[in-house]
């Protein structure tokens, strides 16, 4: 699938879920066991805010701490709005081919956006689990992910960003077996 594709469809599923969250849903508790739901959207917003200046160019040093601390200013549908559209605007725009410096080192740009478009999507679950609402997430971006991923479970153990793997059946659903190689336990709400 086309990073730029996988991008555009992570974002509508997860602003679909987004417009479902309450404000008094805010202080919930997420799978991401570090974050509430606050701190969650927080996270995904800052993402998409990084987006524009890397693919124009800039680098980490560059862009600086501008992005740092609460980029929900009280409005989360606002500030993820506002990202969103400013992401998907620069998604578009940008030469997939094009160096982004990372903080982890040089990426070509249809990497770095495949990166932030999965981080997006496994992130949209994580909403949905702590609005409780089911979500059946994209399958054709599902199996993308996984396909990608799976060479690289036994990384994930040691990256910090991901609870350990989780089994499942070999005959689970691809969602299943995505959200247990990413160490969630898929569940009905």
């Amino acid at each position: 699938m086309d990073p730029k594709q996988l991008f555009n469809k992570a974002l509508q599923q997860a602003a679909t879920c987004i417009r479902g969250v309450q404000t008094h849903q805010l202080t919930n508790s997420t799978p991401c066991t570090e974050w509430d739901l606050k701190a969650l959207l927080n996270h995904m917003v800052y993402e998409l805010l990084w987006i524009p200046p890397l693919l124009q160019g800039q680098t980490i040093a560059e862009v600086g701490d501008q992005f740092d601390g609460d980029v929900l200013s009280g409005d989360f549908m606002s500030a993820w709005s506002k990202a969103s559209d400013q992401a998907q605007k620069a998604v578009a725009a940008a030469d997939p081919e094009a160096t982004v410096r990372l903080s982890y080192g040089d990426r070509q740009a249809k990497d770095y956006i495949k990166e932030t478009g999965t981080d997006i999507f496994i992130h949209t679950w994580d909403t949905a689990q702590a609005i409780a609402c089911t979500l059946t997430l994209d399958e054709a971006i599902a199996k993308e992910i996984y396909d990608g991923a799976l060479p690289n479970k036994d990384s994930f153990k040691n990256s910090g960003l991901f609870a350990d793997p989780i089994a499942v059946p070999l005959n689970a659903d691809i969602q299943t077996k995505l959200l247990g190689l990413l160490g969630r336990k898929a569940q009905a709400v």
